[in-house]
């Protein structure tokens, strides 16, 4: 069972003659997960430019007030990486031209890596029902659970059924 977890690795690296800051971010899930995503929700967009040109604002991880001027640039601008889940399971590389730019990707791939997790619970959903016990409220635990069908199973032998269990569909017959 691998723990959901994000890694980054910085390096410079010598592109076109220049050493530039290079980071690859990729995300770890089960294996169950990512196969299921991997399958019918490869392309499915975890951070796209367009949806954060008016900032970060939505909750979830915040960028420090420094890093908050220059993501502002960063996700207007044309270079800004878009990110799915494919390439966040598969590594996503980036070549940045500063490290305020390497910086604005690793805070964007976190961000992303934060709505893998999720569509990654939803994607257990495909695997077994899931149970919804309204809003607010706390789900029974194995142990209530034990404790309800002993307590039920105490009550069904103390006396006899209300309603007689009888015919040919072994229903109950109130009649």
């Amino acid at each position: 069972m691998t723990v959901p977890h994000l890694m980054m690795t910085r390096s410079m690296q010598l592109v076109h003659g220049k050493l530039r800051p290079i980071i690859v971010a990729r995300g770890f899930i089960q294996s169950d997960d990512q196969a299921i995503l991997m399958e019918h929700f490869a392309s499915e967009s975890l951070f796209r430019r367009t949806a954060y040109a008016t900032g970060f604002s939505d909750g979830g991880l915040q960028p420090s007030p420094a890093l908050a001027r220059m993501l502002a640039n960063f996700v207007r601008n044309d270079a800004c990486p878009e990110i799915t889940v494919k390439t966040l399971l598969a590594g996503q590389k980036y070549e940045a031209s500063g490290l305020w730019d390497l910086m604005c990707f690793a805070f964007i791939a976190q961000r992303s890596f934060d709505g893998l997790v999720e569509l990654a619970a939803a994607a257990r959903g495909f695997r077994a029902p899931e149970p919804y016990y309204g809003f607010d409220v706390m789900p029974p635990t194995a142990a209530d659970l034990t404790v309800f069908m002993a307590d039920t199973a105490s009550e069904m032998a103390a006396g006899p059924a209300a309603v007689p269990i009888s015919g040919v569909e072994r229903v109950p017959d109130a009649a």
